[in-house]
């Protein structure tokens, strides 16, 4: 992956550390934490097209979007997500403005960000 910057989050329970390699087998990890979960951290992934962005989820039902140039709190939360814990989120590879989440509920949420030109923030998917 040349020209991609290579990081690697350590999460633990409501806290996220961000590793930067300096070498082929070394990393250092950056002392200043991202906070705001209030319950375990289930899942993270990074922005497809935004090198410092991701995306967090957790039992505390909320997503998060954080960017690593501002560490005081999340760029972006959603709370109440989901109806019970949130345990996974991917962003869309071809439109970077769709992640999609799913719950403990059973339910599969599509959310757009704001920089989309679509006008909807939130699709769900129901059982019929």
């Amino acid at each position: 992956m040349a020209g991609k910057q290579l990081w690697l989050c350590i999460y633990t329970v409501r806290t996220l550390l961000i590793a930067r390699p300096f070498s082929a087998y070394r990393f250092s990890v950056e002392l200043s934490p991202f906070r705001g979960h209030t319950d375990s951290v289930e899942d993270l992934q990074w922005s497809p097209t935004e090198p410092n962005v991701f995306a967090s989820c957790s039992v505390d039902k909320s997503i998060r979007f954080w960017d690593t140039r501002q560490r005081k709190s999340s760029a972006l939360a959603i709370p109440n997500a989901h109806e019970s814990d949130v345990n996974v989120i991917s962003w869309n590879k071809i439109d970077s403005h769709l992640l999609v989440s799913g719950g403990d509920e059973g339910h599969i949420k599509v959310r757009i960000s704001s920089r989309s030109p679509f006008p909807c923030t939130e699709g769900r998917k129901r059982a019929e």
